[in-house]
């Protein structure tokens, strides 16, 4: 694992404070914790909006209205963000990026009304352009749970804009819109902010299901290549003479190894059910001058679901780890996965559950550990506010070892605010305390 993004700098927040938070912790989950008033969803705020290279989103009409004087931010790929303003702490600033000998800025023009800052459109020119270009080159993937439980995201991409012949950016959505810390677009749309905590927990559950079907289907399409691999050996061997080469003992006690260990694939229905004990049975009371050929096809059948569960032992590990976490956490209901029908919510009754019914905890952790679940195939960052918010104490207690379990093996960072004493308690080596690391400007 990786941190994403190492430290940031901020000068002047609310024209008060000043604080230099490193980032760089030993398992990548930063936990910023002080009083009320100290900036730590501010702070959250202009890392998600600084790092989104999202066109028309309001990310940068975001930071106009936020008050500061300076930005600075560092990143693990040895890109740089600079923010910064002449005198004001709101309205116009200056965007700089940079990477090695390449350094790109852009200055933000705005136009102030009774409602705050609106970027202008005089200031969407050419560099503008290679500045939003060059962020989507040095960005990363960025989830956003913010205090309001809306569901932020921003992917960045290799052509973030299109442009017609004049040179003219095409923005994605219509007319080029801002928003001043509202849901950036409507609650159905899976690439901004979802309000709607129902729809978020369905839209998780769809997004796990596919990840889930995706790493099946791969790792069974290797174990299919290795599996034909040993069938072309059963050809051969049939058409030569050659002698047996494992003893009956070896034979059943292979078998009953596999009988133990199929049981955990096949309730995920990622392999076929087998009857074993027919096997071994049929496979005992045979005659010993057919088991020549019997082992000529039975040593290749033992080989192939070896080849089969070793191509799938991660896929298993990655679906245990997450229906267990859920699971061990829910009441008089449970996550059910096959692969053949997907992932589903039900009650002890076996009676289907529409994610929408789950409490507002519930959902909370659905939304937080499928989020982090899928970020496995790039690195991510995951910016979260309050997690504690409907969660009760106990649930607190045990958030941050289930985020822990999920980020095994994965190149993601979470930084969080909380209030939490349970929260705090459990990694005080993460612990950013903005009461200590604030310096009045």
């Amino acid at each position: 694992m990786k941190n994403i993004l190492n430290s940031i700098r901020v000068t002047k927040l609310f024209g008060r404070y000043d604080y230099l938070i490193n980032l760089e912790t030993w398992d990548n989950i930063a936990i910023i914790y002080g009083d009320n008033g100290r900036g730590k969803s501010i702070i959250l705020n202009i890392i998600f909006h600084a790092l989104a290279c999202g066109i028309n989103r309001g990310h940068k009409t975001w930071l106009a209205n936020c008050s500061f004087k300076e930005v600075y931010m560092a990143l693990s790929n040895g890109a740089e963000i600079y923010l910064l303003r002449d005198n004001n702490l709101l309205g116009d600033y200056i965007m700089t990026l940079k990477q090695g000998k390449r350094k790109i800025s852009h200055k933000f023009i705005t136009t102030q009304s009774p409602e705050g800052f609106d970027i202008t459109e005089a200031g969407i020119d050419r560099s503008y352009l290679n500045l939003i270009q060059m962020q989507a080159e040095i960005g990363t993937h960025i989830i956003y749970l913010d205090s309001n439980r809306r569901l932020f995201v921003d992917r960045p991409s290799i052509k973030p804009f299109d442009m017609d012949d004049d040179g003219i950016i095409l923005m994605p959505n219509g007319p080029r819109r801002t928003a001043r810390g509202h849901p950036i677009i409507s609650e159905n749309d899976s690439d901004g902010a979802i309000k709607d905590t129902g729809a978020m927990a369905l839209m998780s559950l769809r997004r796990v299901n596919s990840h889930f079907n995706k790493i099946a289907s791969i790792a069974s399409d290797i174990g299919e290549g290795k599996i034909h691999h040993i069938y072309a050996k059963i050809i051969s061997d049939l058409a030569g003479t050659s002698k047996r080469t494992i003893e009956t003992i070896k034979v059943t006690e292979a078998l009953n190894q596999l009988q133990i260990d199929l049981p955990g694939f096949t309730k995920y229905g990622i392999m076929p059910q087998i009857d074993f004990d027919q096997i071994i049975n049929k496979y005992k009371n045979a005659k010993d001058d057919n088991k020549e050929n019997i082992d000529k096809v039975i040593e290749p059948f033992i080989k192939s679901l070896r080849e089969r569960m070793s191509a799938l032992k991660d896929v298993l590990d990655v679906i245990d780890g997450f229906i267990s976490s859920i699971n061990a956490l829910l009441l008089d209901k449970k996550i059910e996965y096959i692969y053949c029908r997907g992932l589903r919510m039900i009650t002890t009754d076996e009676t289907e559950l529409h994610p929408a019914k789950l409490s507002s905890g519930e959902k909370h952790l659905l939304i937080i550990l499928s989020s982090l679940l899928v970020s496995g195939e790039s690195d991510g960052l995951y910016i979260i506010d309050e997690p504690e918010i409907s969660l009760n104490v106990k649930w607190q207690r045990e958030f941050l070892p289930l985020i822990t379990g999920q980020m095994k093996m994965k190149n993601s960072q979470v930084i969080l605010s909380t209030h939490s004493m349970e929260i705090i308690g459990q990694n005080r080596k993460s612990l950013i305390n903005l009461n200590k690391e604030q310096r009045h400007a």
